[in-house]
C-alpha cells in the first residue's frame, strides 16, 4: 500500500524520482566506502561473538540493500505513455542531452538501415 503511494508519487514528480535515484546511488557508494575504509574495525568485531555479530551484519547487509535496490527501483519506474510512438520510456526524461544534443538523435538512428531525413 505504501510503496503504490510512492510511486504514485514519484511518478507525478521528477524531483522525487531524482533524488530516489540520488540516495540509491550515494547508498551504494557510501556502503562501498565504509567496507573499505572499516574493513578491519569489523572483522576484529565480528571475531568477539561470531554467530550474533554475522547474524546482526547478515541483517544489516540485506536492509541496505533493500533500501539501495528500492530507491533505485522507485527512481527509475516507468511511466504508461500515451503516445505509442514515442522511443522513451521514462516520464520526465524526454528532452535531449543539453552537453551534447546530437547524440541522441545519433543513437536513435543506429539501429536503422535508413534513417530518417
Amino acid at each position: 500500500m505504501v510503496t503504490h503511494a510512492l510511486r504514485r508519487f514519484c511518478l507525478k514528480n521528477e524531483w522525487a524520482r531524482n533524488a530516489a535515484v540520488l540516495f540509491g546511488a550515494a547508498l551504494f557508494l557510501g556502503t562501498i566506502w565504509i567496507s573499505i575504509d572499516y574493513q578491519l574495525e569489523i572483522l576484529h568485531w565480528i571475531r568477539q561473538n561470531m554467530l550474533l555479530n554475522l547474524a546482526l551484519l547478515g541483517l544489516v547487509s540485506a536492509v541496505n540493500l533493500t533500501l539501495i535496490f528500492g530507491s533505485l527501483f522507485l527512481g527509475f519506474t516507468e511511466c504508461h505513455v500515451e503516445d505509442q510512438y514515442r522511443d522513451h520510456v521514462y516520464h520526465g526524461r524526454r528532452s535531449g542531452n543539453p552537453f551534447l544534443p546530437g547524440i541522441t538523435r545519433w543513437m536513435d538512428h543506429m539501429g536503422n538501415k535508413r534513417p530518417r531525413k
